[in-house]
């Protein structure tokens, strides 16, 4: 649970900048690429997971598919 609110922290960081230059938003997201790329496979397996799951369920339903992981 902790690591997929830290992953939700690292989108909302990158979707909600604006960048100067098409440079600076690609170096954002291959610094974003590498922080995801250092953590635990099964980590970053569960949070899509679970991202995916609250992108079509009510907030109920997720506190429940996650208990039930």
């Amino acid at each position: 649970m902790k690591l997929n609110l830290l992953f939700k922290n690292y989108i909302s960081i990158i979707s909600s900048r604006v960048f100067d230059t098409h440079e600076a938003s690609i170096d954002a997201a291959l610094t974003l690429a590498s922080v995801i790329a250092r953590k635990s496979p099964i980590a970053v397996q569960g949070s899509k997971i679970n991202l995916n799951y609250a992108r079509d369920h009510t907030i109920e339903d997720n506190f429940t598919f996650v208990v039930c992981l």
